[in-house]
């Protein structure tokens, strides 16, 4: 039987006869059924951050009324780790998985922060299962 690719993209190939990931390779025969998955991005570190930006900027506004240097030298701090911390927790995205079950059981196979790029992997394999019949 002669191997038909149906997908190669980013060190990931599907073809009819195996399933390649940068870690490891599946046969497809073996393969009985796929699934995807996600999970959301922790936001809780840049959440942290702005809060302390934030306590920051209050204490500098604070310290400027007895020392202006001392103030300034706060309101920066503090400005710097809000808006970093802002742009983090905007950043954050979730993480998409591919799941194959093997006779072995199910496994995470693949794992990526673009969902287009799992659900054309999904719909590969999907195809290989079928055309094998």
């Amino acid at each position: 039987m002669q191997e038909n690719v149906l997908l190669t993209e980013g060190g990931v190939l599907v073809s009819s006869a195996r399933f390649v990931t940068p870690t490891a390779t599946y046969a497809t025969a073996q393969i009985s059924s796929v699934r995807t998955a996600s999970v959301a991005a922790s936001k809780t570190g840049p959440g942290c951050m702005v809060a302390f930006g934030v306590l920051a900027l209050l204490g500098a506004l604070a310290a400027m009324v007895e020392d202006g240097a001392a103030g300034v030298c706060g309101l920066i701090f503090g400005g710097v780790l809000s808006v970093y911390g802002l742009r983090q927790y905007r950043a954050a995205t979730p993480t998409y998985y591919l799941f194959v079950r093997t006779t072995a059981g199910e496994v995470p196979a693949l794992s990526h922060r673009d969902w287009e790029t799992i659900a054309r992997v999904s719909d590969a394999l999907n195809r290989a299962i079928i055309a094998r019949g």
